[in-house]
């Protein structure tokens, strides 16, 4: 009985969902949620666990540090080279490590490279890089995300600057690859990466994915 005549409920038909309409390798059906009692969750008293995420790190926060490397890469006229210290986006590439390992992807890790321009270092190293921004200055020749070269030479080409240039030392997960093309959004069923023919350019199309690890500078 309705106790409450005036009140009136909108029924919403359920729609069901065709598995059809989406690439279930990329994006995977959802896991069982494992409940924890409030012991578990009560944890004022002790350390804060690091599977909780970002518990101690601020976004937009980051320090470039000088510590004694100055590595020549085989660049010419490399002035410094700085760590890029930031916890926020190394916890967040962490997890996404995780995460992609949990869905069956056991992935390495790759040192890259990336030529980037002055006014760009300080969104980079706060935001990361972002592959929305794809081909905005050069292209996106094999594939719509972020370009990176595990050769220090091939990024240089990509520098703007003829003289004052940057170029940033990063680490990228790596799955698996194939040969990308401009039409590339994503890459195919069953990997994370594209790349050149020549193995001379990879491309990385999801966030966190990519972790700045250092600044160069060179003339």
């Amino acid at each position: 009985m309705d106790l409450n005549p005036s009140r009136r409920v909108e029924v919403v038909p359920v729609i069901p969902l065709i598995l059809q309409d989406y690439n279930q390798s990329y994006f995977p059906a959802p896991t069982e949620i494992n409940k924890i009692t409030e012991s578990m969750w009560n944890i004022s008293d002790g350390p804060i666990p690091s599977w909780l995420g970002f518990s101690g790190e601020v976004r937009g926060s980051y320090e470039l540090r000088n510590d004694g490397r100055i590595p020549t890469y085989g660049l010419i006229g490399v002035t410094q080279n700085l760590q890029i210290f930031c916890p926020y986006l190394e916890r967040a590439f962490n997890l996404k490590k995780q995460h992609k390992k949990s869905l069956g992807f056991d992935c390495s890790e790759r040192i890259v490279y990336h030529a980037s321009t002055p006014e760009n270092i300080d969104s980079i190293c706060i935001h990361n890089f972002n592959w929305r921004l794809f081909g905005r200055s050069r292209g996106h020749k094999h594939g719509q995300g972020v370009s990176f070269s595990p050769h220090t030479g091939f990024a240089d080409l990509f520098c703007k600057s003829l003289n004052d240039k940057r170029m940033i030392e990063a680490k990228v997960l790596f799955y698996k690859s194939h040969v990308g093309y401009p039409c590339h959004k994503l890459p195919l069923s069953g990997y994370d990466t594209t790349e050149s023919p020549n193995g001379n350019v990879l491309v990385k199309f999801e966030d966190s994915e990519f972790l700045p690890l250092r600044l160069i500078c060179y003339q």
